[in-house]
Formats: C-alpha cells, structure tokens, sequence
C-alpha cells in the first residue's frame, strides 16, 4: 500500500503535463550528445564518408517515439520508480541501468560487448536527470533525439558519419565521458546521492 502510494505521488510529480517544457531541454541535451562528437571527430579531419543515404519521415519520427515512449515509462517510470521506493536512487539508477543494457540483448544491431558500458551509462544519465528535473519528460526528449539522429546526423547534414574506433562512435570513450560527465552533474542534486 505503501508503494503504491508513493508511486502515484510521485507519477504526479514527475509525469505532470505542466513540466512538458522540460522535453525540449531533454532534446537540447540529445542535440549535444549527438554533435559534439562529430563536430570534434570533424575538426580532428576523422569523419567518413557516409555508407548509406538517410532521410528522415515522419512516420519514422513518430514510430520512435513509440518505441522511446515505451522505454521511459518502464525504465524511468516504472522500474525506476519501484527500485527508487526498495532502495536509494543511486541504486535504483544503477539496478534500471542494468536492466536497460539486459533488454539492448533483444536488439540485432547492437553489439554488447562494446556497447554496454555506453548503453549503462546512457541510463544512468537519463535517470540522474529523471531525478534531478523531477519529470520523465527530459529523459524522453533526450532519448528521442539520440535514437533519431544517431546515425543519422552525419549522413544526412555532413554526408558523412563517425568511425566506428575507440574514441567516437556510439561506443566510443567521448561518448562514454560525456555520458558519465552528464550522470555526475545531475547527480550532485541535494538528495540524490547521500552526502
């Protein structure tokens, strides 16, 4: 009973339509993680021609943010939200986190051996700032615009793409920093991580 009172107060809270504002910084945020690595792979002169030409619908658009949709209410509604009410919410992101990464198994075109540590830390930052704005919609935002241009901003505004080596990519350590620098700052809200 507890839980369940505690979940709703808490879904108010978070899923508040008057907070919809926040998913357009959410798709900032997705806007940056998707363009500082190829505006610096650009200026380092490493970017690729691009292996295939992408154009954007709106069907697809609108088809991604189902998918998108779907995960946020489970991962940073749902899952979140339970664990958050079983443990702290360091935990709770860490524990989604994993869960996140466990359910990327079902997707083809992922590889988990180097995607994983990415995909972990993509969770924690949509969790930290779940937390930090009180409002599923930042995740959303951020999420949505990651899995629409990914892959595809290079090819389509540069006619060019990211390698696929250490240091950029979606699996790349500049991602994976800007990931974990992302996680800390949200995480330095009062509350979320014990002092």
């Amino acid at each position: 009973r507890f839980w369940r009172k505690a979940t709703k107060k808490r879904r108010q809270n978070y899923w508040d339509i008057n907070k919809f504002s926040l998913f357009f910084w959410g798709c900032f945020a997705g806007l940056a993680l998707v363009f500082i690595p190829l505006f610096s792979a650009a200026l380092a002169g490493k970017l690729i021609p691009a292996k295939a030409v992408v154009s954007f619908t709106t069907k697809g658009i609108l088809i991604t943010l189902c998918i998108v949709a779907w995960e946020e209410l489970w991962f940073r509604g749902l899952a979140l939200n339970y664990l958050a009410n079983k443990t702290s919410p360091v935990s709770a992101a860490i524990l989604s986190g994993l869960l996140f990464v466990a359910l990327h198994i079902m997707n083809p075109g992922i590889n988990l051996k180097t995607a994983a540590l990415n995909l972990f830390l993509a969770s924690m930052l949509l969790s930290t700032g779940y937390f930090y704005f009180k409002s599923i919609y930042f995740p959303l935002g951020m999420h949505l615009i990651w899995n629409v241009l990914n892959n595809s901003a290079g090819p389509v505004f540069m006619g060019k793409e990211l390698p696929a080596g250490l240091f950029w990519g979606e699996n790349g350590i500049l991602l994976a920093l800007l990931l974990l620098g992302g996680s800390l700052l949200f995480s330095r809200k009062p509350g979320l991580v014990p002092q």
